[in-house]
């Protein structure tokens, strides 16, 4: 580039699954678990023999630090305990999810606890399929609708709001998919060759660090998350994913040309915009696995960037009104940095005056200003971007999106949401520049992505102690902090659905706005029997 470019930044354990006592919470119209209508063992034998032999039974992680399953191992709990809020580790795990919330619920399996203590299998499904192959999650799909199963799709376990982990539930998990591909002159399939372009075929169980690894030996860059082990092509562009190249090249949906998905039907499709345009709009945006199983996604590559610029400004505040005063100052810029190339990520988090990254030199207060030069995106990636959020927590946030009135005129009170009660909060400036360019109705995901400039969460996180009294109570406050949000910047703002409140009173509008009835008579076309539901899912209220 010319410039800079700047950044903020099964025999024996099928039956052994049989022994373990049935869950509450499970979606009441889907079979669960326990139920008189779970498949007999007779059919999980012959179903396994049809996928050659990938089911499994899986536990929470720490079950291998606890008696009362069987399955206490010294050497394997020691390998849990040291590889406890390792992401990539938790990710290769059938019962692990990042979130500690979606594994145990309102049970307990604790790595910390005595050998002795209980271990229950909380939301970790009760049998899952360990998908090698588009065969093995045809199969499965074919066999959850026979059954009316509750069905969950899991990935790398990046869940925020329970939707790949259920009680009682069977399970599809799509981590063993990998393979990366590149093509220098794509087409879509049924599209007309003029339409080729540059392209990376990413399987289902790739990790973005992976992905960018691979594009910089490749000459070529992908708009993508910010977390390195998060899936590449899973919940993470469903929910239509942001990135900090989207002010340079869009949304994640504005950069996907096709999709291999496995419908409710059993078939596995190839989607792209003139072979299905309907589910290809869908699948840009419409959320968890509502409309099937994704087992590849083709993005859009672009040219290399180079002469990476990224500055990191440190600047420690002695007064919470200091520190409040320096972000909301911060915000107030984000308007104008857009403009510019600009895009990144910031957090305030507790205790409140402690040193915070924020990006740009405010001219104000203690500031430490350091800049770094980077040969390539990766490279940059690597060493700044691209670190793993908080693993292994218990929490949920809220939020919406914050469009350039929002963020002039109310920047003071969004601090002081994101710094209430020690809780913390995020402003992820990931939109604006080429995602404003792109028409609201091109993709399914909620068209107020393309006036807004920032995503903006809040939170509560929890440990063991809490009581279930005491989490229940900081969840409902997230919630109603977000309305509240909701009411100082208008209820037509939207959410990013991917970090969001699994709570969300006015989902349907929140998440996706103008966009939901289109998007509910497509999943009633390609899933009249609703066979794939998830929490706050399109047609989850069937």
């Amino acid at each position: 580039m010319g410039s800079p470019t700047h950044l903020l930044y099964l025999t024996s354990l099928l039956f052994a699954a049989f022994r373990v006592a049935p869950q509450a919470g499970a979606v009441p119209q889907k079979c669960t678990f326990g139920q008189a209508c779970w498949p007999s063992p007779e059919a999980w034998v012959a179903f396994n023999a049809s996928i050659s032999g990938r089911l499994v039974a899986p536990v929470p992680p720490a079950a291998v630090c606890h008696n009362d399953r069987q399955l206490y191992d010294a050497a394997a709990c020691e390998v849990a305990k040291s590889n406890w809020t390792n992401s990539f580790w938790r990710a290769s795990q059938v019962g692990g999810y990042q979130d500690l919330l979606w594994e145990n619920g309102s049970q307990q399996c604790f790595i910390d606890a005595a050998q002795d203590a209980p271990c229950q299998q909380g939301l970790v499904p009760s049998l899952a399929t360990a998908a090698q192959n588009a065969s093995d999650i045809e199969a499965s799909v074919k066999f959850a609708a026979a059954h009316n199963l509750l069905l969950v799709v899991k990935n790398t376990g990046h869940d925020l709001l329970g939707r790949s982990s259920g009680a009682g539930s069977f399970a599809i998990w799509t981590h063993n998919l990998r393979g990366i591909a590149f093509n220098d002159s794509f087409t879509p399939t049924g599209c007309p060759s003029t339409s080729a372009s540059s392209s990376v075929t990413i399987q289902a169980g790739e990790h973005w660090i992976d992905v960018y690894k691979a594009a910089d030996e490749h000459g070529v860059i992908v708009v993508g998350g910010a977390t390195r082990s998060v899936g590449a092509a899973g919940g993470w562009i469903t929910g239509g994913g942001h990135s900090a190249l989207g002010t340079l090249y869009g949304m994640g949906v504005d950069n996907a040309l096709q999709f291999t998905v496995v419908t409710a039907d059993g078939t596995h499709r190839i989607v792209s915009a003139c072979s299905e345009p309907d589910l290809f709009w869908a699948l840009r945006g419409g959320g968890g696995s509502a409309f099937g199983v994704l087992t590849s996604v083709t993005y859009k590559t672009h040219p290399a960037l180079t002469n990476i610029v990224a500055s990191i400004i440190s600047w420690k505040g002695t007064t919470n009104s200091d520190t409040n005063a320096v972000s909301s100052t911060l915000l107030k810029l984000i308007p104008t940095l857009s403009t510019t190339g600009w895009s990144g990520y910031f957090s305030l988090l507790p205790p409140i005056n402690a040193t915070f990254a924020s990006m740009f030199e405010l001219g104000r207060g203690n500031v430490t200003a350091k800049y770094f030069v980077f040969p390539s995106w990766y490279s940059f990636m690597e060493n700044i971007l691209l670190q793993d959020v908080i693993i292994a927590i218990r929490g949920v946030l809220g939020g919406r999106l914050l469009d350039a009135n929002a963020l002039t005129n109310h920047a003071e009170t969004l601090v002081d949401m994101a710094t209430a009660n020690n809780a913390g909060g995020s402003f992820n400036f990931v939109a604006g520049g080429a995602v404003s360019t792109v028409d609201p109705d091109s993709a399914a995901l909620h068209p107020y992505w393309r006036k807004a400039l920032v995503s903006f969460n809040i939170g509560a996180l929890w440990d063991n102690t809490t009581s279930l009294s005491e989490a229940n109570a900081l969840r409902a406050n997230v919630t109603a902090r977000t309305q509240e949000l909701a009411r100082l910047i208008g209820e037509d703002a939207g959410a990013y659905t991917n970090e969001a409140d699994p709570d969300e009173p006015r989902w349907r509008e929140v998440f996706w706005g103008s966009h939901y009835p289109r998007l509910l008579s497509i999943k009633k076309a390609v899933d009249p029997n609703n066979v794939f539901t998830c929490n706050r899912c399109v047609g989850s209220e069937l």
